[in-house]
């Protein structure tokens, strides 16, 4: 499996079109694996939504693509501050 890379900021993609930006990803703190990515609003997005990261096809400099048509997008959760915490500073 090739390496993803996924860059705040980067250009989201459904299947067809453009869908958003990545705002965050979510880093399952035991693991250190990302299991989830929280696109921010966009073209065919009203609310933020978050993601499994098993739905990404691929990734490139400055572009995810997602295996999800933006319909499908809007059909998961909305993404909410209160729900996620921030990790705490390296100390």
């Amino acid at each position: 499996m090739a390496k993803l890379n996924f860059d705040i900021g980067a250009r989201v993609h459904c299947t067809d079109g453009d869908c958003g930006k990545l705002l965050k990803v979510v880093v399952d703190p035991h693991t250190q694996r990302i299991t989830d990515l929280v696109v921010e609003k966009g073209f065919l997005l009203t609310t933020d939504r978050v993601v499994p990261a098993e739905v990404v096809e691929r990734t490139t400099d400055g572009d995810v693509y997602l295996e999800l048509t933006g319909e499908a997008l809007r059909s998961y959760p909305e993404y909410r501050d209160l729900e996620f915490a921030e990790p705490a500073p390296a100390v």
